[in-house]
């Protein structure tokens, strides 16, 4: 790394480093920020311990604390309170509370009340880490990727608010035009306007586009049977649509992975070997698909699975059987995920052929 390179490093991660820690000082010592009431924990005792049956007459530990607290914030300010708050053992809806933690309190004609805890800075702080590592790993390309990361945020949340005003089967066609601008935004934004980029915006848009209508079919010919719903009941929307458009986006990450990998590394062949035939290239490209097909499916799976396995827990504790939590609580995950992995397996032909379509028209252009 030359002077001038490294002068810029430092000087970037600099500037992040402060960014970050100023935003952490900030939420971290500055309550005034919020409307709602902060409380620092000051100190915490346990009043009481007792062993309990519940409803399904399994003994459960119930803890009592007695917690003291400093009010950080509002018309109450460094005024002193005391609470009692009330865990067990399994911690389905309560958790301990230590010292030092901070909360979100409700105040009202002198009684407090614990509303939850203050997580914020938590988040922060990975945030911070992601943002570092990143630059590490990035350099100079961190701030694109934070620009195409903030631009997807507001383009969904966006997307979100005008769904909120609109008829209730309009999700799907939201998100059916939410796709392209969302893989365009993130890849032309990182990757810049070259031929590569092009090619895996293309393969990214197509094999997301059929992978979508292909688990849409499916589940329309069989009238959603199998699907369980139930986690839904809260929503006034119709269920069936949040899970077809939920398959887009679920589909989505995989399958832009997929391409980018794959017209990354045979963009680099043929740069390192251009007298390869197209037979050759095509071979190589299946080769490398089928050496990331295994870890991106397993990737995929685990990665819906982790998010019901809180679920599968209160499920099994409370003496459901396995087979009535699978099919209530894994139903969707699975489908989902079963979906995600045939359009990763989808986007290889896919994006190899593309590949392969340009390569004879116009020839593979190293362009940077």
């Amino acid at each position: 790394m030359d002077a001038s390179k490294s002068g810029k490093f430092k000087t970037g991660l600099l500037f992040i480093l402060l960014i970050t820690g100023g935003i952490s000082i900030i939420l971290s010592l500055n309550a005034s920020l919020y409307q709602q009431t902060i409380a620092k924990v000051t100190e915490v005792t346990i009043r009481s311990q007792e062993t309990v049956l519940n409803e399904h007459q399994t003994a459960e530990k119930l803890t009592v604390q007695d917690i003291n607290v400093l009010i950080l914030n509002g018309k109450n300010k460094n005024k002193s309170y005391q609470f009692s708050h009330t865990y067990s053992a399994s911690q389905i809806t309560q958790q301990p509370i230590h010292s030092s933690d901070t909360l979100f309190v409700k105040l009202k004609n002198g009684n407090i009340t614990f509303i939850d805890f203050k997580r914020d800075t938590s988040l922060l702080i990975l945030m911070t880490l992601f943002a570092i590592l990143l630059f590490f790993v990035m350099r100079e390309r961190t701030f694109m990727t934070l620009l195409s990361l903030c631009i997807n945020g507001t383009l969904f949340a966006g997307l979100l608010l005008i769904y909120k005003n609109s008829p209730a089967n309009s999700l799907v066609p939201l998100f059916l035009i939410f796709i392209p601008i969302s893989v365009g935004t993130s890849l032309l934004i990182t990757g810049r306007w070259r031929q590569k980029t092009k090619l895996t915006i293309l393969a990214s848009i197509i094999s997301t586009y059929v992978t979508f209508f292909i688990g849409w079919f499916v589940i329309t010919l069989f009238r959603h049977q199998g699907l369980r719903y139930e986690e839904m009941e809260l929503i006034t929307r119709p269920p069936q649509t949040l899970f077809l458009a939920s398959l887009l986006l679920g589909s989505l990450g995989g399958v832009m992975d997929i391409a980018m990998t794959l017209s990354a590394a045979l963009y680099e062949i043929h740069a390192l070997q251009p007298q390869l035939t197209m037979t050759e290239l095509k071979k190589s490209g299946y080769a490398i698909g089928k050496d990331i097909l295994g870890p991106m499916t397993n990737i995929m799976v685990f990665s819906y699975l982790s998010g019901a396995i809180p679920l599968i827990i209160i499920f099994l504790r409370n003496q459901m059987s396995f087979t009535y939590t699978f099919s209530i609580v894994l139903s969707l995950e699975m489908a989902r995920a079963l979906i995600g992995s045939i359009g990763i397996i989808l986007t290889i032909p896919i994006t190899i052929h593309l590949l392969l379509f340009i390569h004879q028209k116009w020839g593979l252009r190293h362009d940077c």
